[in-house]
């Protein structure tokens, strides 16, 4: 069920049969000059899609967070950054509601590496009202998966890429997308203010030329399973 679109009246018979809720949580931000800015947006919220039709309606989908922390990229035209701290406190204030509406366990799915660190936060805040809850990145946490479709993984790289061309290959322009590994000499990466501009050439890393909408369709494919599998354990072992 989509809390967007149902009713009160709805919702309440709803968390009689299920107290299992997604959350998708992304990011408005330069993904290549290939990629629309809503890619870690329109990622996670496919995807919750599709965990919802193989749960057979066993689960409730609410409307995405669409802002995230993205202060690397914030040099690039159309990203919005949220501070780390005012990320946190909000996604923990919309989880801590959603708990006390009667949902008690809740599966964030994340599509943005910046976010990672604050949703941890966030999520400890949240279980400490009673919810339980899970975060799943989805390109980090099934990346065995998805490097047996792609040769490599990267920001707007092959793997996005390929699952934007899966989502709506009408918003992708292959025509522009590059070839770009970042270097990182120390071996971790450095923080530095407009380091994005060296680091990520074109607000990008990987090699997008080599992504398919078939590519994409598996790696969504295999992912939404996972997913789901994961979400059916959780409802079987839920205290």
């Amino acid at each position: 069920m989509e809390a967007l679109w149902t009713t009160m009246a709805a919702f309440r018979e709803a968390v009689r049969s299920t107290d299992l809720a997604i959350l998708p949580v992304g990011s408005l931000e330069a993904h290549g000059e290939h990629l629309p800015l809503g890619a870690d947006i329109l990622a996670p919220v496919r995807l919750a899609e599709r965990v919802a039709e193989l749960l057979e309606g066993g689960v409730i989908v609410y409307p995405p967070i669409p802002y995230g922390h993205s202060w690397e990229l914030a040099v690039y035209p159309g990203t919005v950054n949220v501070p780390d701290d005012v990320f946190r406190a909000y996604v923990a204030a919309v989880g801590i509601s959603i708990a006390e509406s009667g949902i008690r366990r809740l599966a964030v799915f994340n599509g943005h590496g910046g976010n990672i660190g604050a949703l941890r936060g966030a999520a400890e805040a949240i279980a400490e009202h009673g919810a339980e809850v899970a975060v799943w990145s989805w390109w980090l946490d099934f990346a065995p998966e998805i490097r047996s479709i792609c040769q490599g993984q990267g920001h707007a790289g092959e793997d996005e890429t390929s699952v934007l061309l899966a989502i709506d290959e009408r918003r992708v322009d292959m025509s522009r997308a590059h070839v770009h590994w970042p270097e990182q000499p120390l071996g971790v990466r450095v923080y530095r203010a407009g380091g994005a501009l060296e680091e990520y050439r074109w607000a990008q890393s990987g090699d997008a030329t080599l992504a398919t909408r078939e590519k994409g369709e598996r790696i969504l494919q295999v992912v939404a399973e996972r997913l789901a599998e994961a979400l059916r354990k959780w409802r079987v072992t839920a205290r």
